[in-house]
């Protein structure tokens, strides 16, 4: 999770909650910095690399997506919120789709069915391998297939999650969605975080779809494919808004819940875990 949107959540001293269930029965929870808070270690390495790091995708994509979207996060945030411009619009829409793959089982997901594609095009070329291939590759289809292994193509796909995410087709829906802010008063309960807080249908060309997530404990972003969709999500109550919201975020979550204090406390135990989305990709 990025650090620039978990620090949404921290308090005066740097710090959230951050709830985790290291064994089925029990939950856990200390006060953590958003460092310390969602993240696995090489998570998006990228194996039998050689022209570049092994940790490529992070440095050189993920870490300018994040600090670009932390800047459009600055003037959604703003009271009142700033007008975003074409770019601005174009860097949340990339954001908004990483977020549905920026966790482990996620990744994964993508990975596995970006490996079957991969399988499918290597088997479709193998009638016409000798007419296609290059002086840099194997002699033989059947030397190309031995020359490859399980780090090789997992590289292969990494290599396309750029493309991927900044889809120029799928972008362009994005940004053309009807988007609005829904602020929540301070007599109800906060937004709250985990390893999934991207609301979403299944589809959003759909009747009635939508993502939703929050950028601050106080403030959500809703995108939808009309605007009555729009129109009916704020015309809910602030608490039935905000439990509606929470339950999605703390029953997806796999790893963590994140919120400002304690007073969800309950919310968040009756909970954790108790439905996790199943991934874009199967």
């Amino acid at each position: 999770m990025p650090q620039f949107y978990l620090k949404r959540w921290a308090g005066q001293d740097q710090r959230l909650e951050r709830y985790t269930r290291p064994t089925p029965n029990k939950i856990t929870v200390r006060r953590s910095f958003p460092s310390e808070t969602g993240f696995e270690v090489n998570l998006y390495k990228s194996p039998a690399e050689k022209s570049k790091s092994p940790q490529w995708f992070e440095t050189e994509f993920l870490q300018h997506l994040d600090n670009h979207t932390a800047l459009v996060f600055e003037k959604l945030n703003a009271s009142p919120p700033l007008n975003l411009d074409e770019e601005e619009h174009s860097i949340l829409s990339v954001f908004v789709r990483s977020m549905t793959y920026r966790s482990p089982e996620m990744l994964a997901a993508l990975k596995n069915s970006g490996a079957r594609e991969w399988q499918k095009v290597v088997d479709s070329i193998e009638g016409i391998y000798d007419t296609i291939k290059s002086s840099k590759d194997p002699k033989t289809y059947k030397d190309f297939i031995e020359s490859v292994n399980a780090k090789n193509i997992e590289s292969s796909v990494i290599n396309i999650f750029p493309r991927l995410f900044t889809s120029e087709k799928v972008g362009q829906v994005l940004n053309n969605l009807p988007k609005r802010l829904i602020d929540t008063p301070d007599h109800t309960p906060e937004f709250l975080i985990s390893d999934d807080p991207l609301i979403r249908t299944n589809g959003i060309l759909v009747e009635n779809g939508h993502f939703a997530l929050p950028i601050s404990p106080r403030r959500l972003l809703v995108m939808a494919w009309k605007t009555k969709t729009l129109d009916v999500i704020s015309q809910q109550s602030p608490t039935e808004l905000v439990t509606n919201v929470n339950r999605w975020i703390v029953e997806s979550a796999r790893h963590f819940v994140g919120a400002r204090d304690r007073s969800q406390d309950r919310f968040i135990r009756n909970r954790f875990g108790s439905d996790p989305k199943p991934p874009i990709s199967r």
